[in-house]
């Protein structure tokens, strides 16, 4: 390699030979090398990756390519805590195999490039497919090299000097102190240090997976469908690809994308339902119920595979888990080259892009809107949202510049949800005066009948109906109660929303 080939990556970044490149072996090696770039006044640029999509391992002011390559250790697999620590230099197809002998699995993109580096992809913010909150970072801890040579580690590692021997299982993210220092370091290139490991988040492998597709024609069909999809936490992974990157991903050789992309639908939703260990049938069975369910109440077709195209689910649940490996890269296979647009941003934003574009009409802009704005200030319906809603006036609500046509459904939205909640509470009630009052018992079903006319006469409210987690509802009917008589709610007695 010439330091020509250190100039330039797949991005539109102008190309810039550095002026020398390292390859360190070890933490010692990069610290020497920090301290004497310190020395000389050289810019340091860390590389990680083979490859490099958005210009950040250019060196547009010259300097010295740190290439991390070399550091290319599992370090360690905990099976206890479903977490890897890894060097900088392994690829999501070496850590995926040894996962694998775990019987766990990597928090992937949709089919990363063979010489993408994990800790590099987790740095960038890249969208992983499986979209749960609880893995939407994946970072746990991780040590670097500090701009001026000193070491530094985060969250639960910064208990110990020496991880090998830490008392500490490197899992906690927080902290030096109650902070989230590892989001200082994300997105920020490599500029304010060099990991040298990182300690990640990883999940264990499925014994059963089951993959369903949902075609549309428009993309803003699939808003609201996705919102109930993702609410009620069902599948694993899930993903919206347009027929261009589908006809890219299934197509034999490059020339066929054109036919196939015509063969296609605009848009498809791809979402798998998985099971572990316990009771794999059961949960699969489960989860295809409430997708059904929710595909009678948006009036869209789930299919177990593509017209045309059978077999196209069993390739594509293949590929899920793994790396691209054919040469070109999918991305590339249509035009040679390509360039993500991948950008962290409020939803009201994101919306606002999709309009400009064409992709949505501003009517179903503003209704999303609608949602997001007035529903960001709440969680669910089992925090103290009626305390919330009297604090806050309408003027805050309506912050997202929405059309003034839409200011009857907030203050509508408004008494609706309180009367939702006063309906809970009053339900909940009952329940503890259950064996005190024979009037209120006969009282919950008058109750129980103004919620279901509520729910039919003002159905365009949909989330407001949504039932929160099973978990949610049994936690917190547990806090609610007394805890000096110790009264706990089995799950089967909480009947909350």
């Amino acid at each position: 390699a010439t330091l020509t080939d250190f100039s330039k990556d797949y991005s539109f970044t102008p190309h810039i030979k550095p002026d020398y490149v390292v390859l360190p072996e070890n933490l010692q090696e990069i610290q020497q090398i920090v301290t004497y770039a310190n020395t000389i006044k050289m810019p340091l640029i860390p590389r990680s990756s083979d490859v490099g999509f958005y210009g950040a391992g250019v060196p547009t002011q010259g300097g010295i390519i740190v290439k991390l390559t070399r550091m290319k250790k599992i370090l360690k697999i905990d099976t206890r805590n479903k977490a890897a620590r890894i060097q900088p230099g392994v690829r999501f197809g070496q850590l995926q195999e040894e996962l694998k002998k775990h019987n766990l699995r990597a928090l992937n993109p949709l089919l990363p490039h063979l010489g993408k580096s994990v800790i590099t992809n987790y740095l960038e913010t890249i969208p992983a497919l499986i979209p749960k909150f609880e893995y939407s970072d994946p970072i746990l801890t991780m040590e670097m090299v500090m701009p001026e040579g000193n070491l530094f580690r985060t969250g639960g590692a910064a208990a110990s000097w020496d991880p090998e021997e830490s008392e500490t299982d490197l899992v906690f993210p927080h902290g030096p102190a109650y902070v989230g220092i590892n989001k200082f370091f994300q997105g920020a290139q490599g500029t304010f240090g060099i990991v040298t490991w990182m300690n990640v988040k990883v999940e264990p492998l499925p014994s059963m997976q089951k993959l369903f597709f949902i075609p549309f024609q428009k993309l803003e069909d699939l808003i609201d469908p996705i919102y109930k999809i993702q609410r009620r936490m069902i599948g694993y992974e899930c993903f919206i690809l347009n027929n261009l990157d589908i006809a890219s991903i299934i197509a034999k050789k490059p020339g066929d994308i054109e036919t196939l992309k015509g063969q296609l639908p605009p848009w498809v939703m791809s979402i798998c339902l998985g099971g572990l260990e316990l009771f794999p049938e059961e949960r699969i069975e489960y989860e295809e119920e409430v997708l059904m369910e929710i595909a009678s109440d948006f009036k869209f077709n789930v299919q177990l595979s593509l017209s045309d195209f059978p077999g196209i689910e069993k390739e594509i649940l293949k590929m899920l888990g793994e790396p691209w490996k054919e040469d070109p890269y999918w991305k590339f296979r249509y035009k040679g080259r390509s360039c993500d647009l991948i950008f962290l941003t409020t939803f009201d934003k994101v919306l606002e892009n999709l309009r400009l574009n064409g992709v949505l009409d501003k009517k179903t802009t503003t209704r999303v809107l609608v949602h997001y704005n007035f529903l960001s200030n709440f969680s669910h319906c089992t925090s103290d949202s009626i305390s919330l809603i009297s604090r806050r006036r309408l003027s805050q609500v309506t912050s997202g510049g929405l059309d003034n046509v839409y200011d009857h459904y907030f203050s509508e939205l408004a008494l609706l949800y309180i009367c939702h909640l006063l309906s809970m509470h009053l339900q909940h009630a009952i329940y503890f005066l259950r064996w005190r009052s024979i009037k209120l018992r006969n009282e919950k079903k008058l109750y129980r009948s103004l919620c279901t006319k509520v729910e039919s006469d003002f159905s365009y409210f949909w989330f407001i109906f949504n039932k929160p987690h099973q978990y949610d509802r049994y936690a917190h009917a547990n806090r609610k109660c007394n805890y000096k008589k110790k009264l706990f709610y089995r799950p089967e007695d909480i009947r909350l929303g």
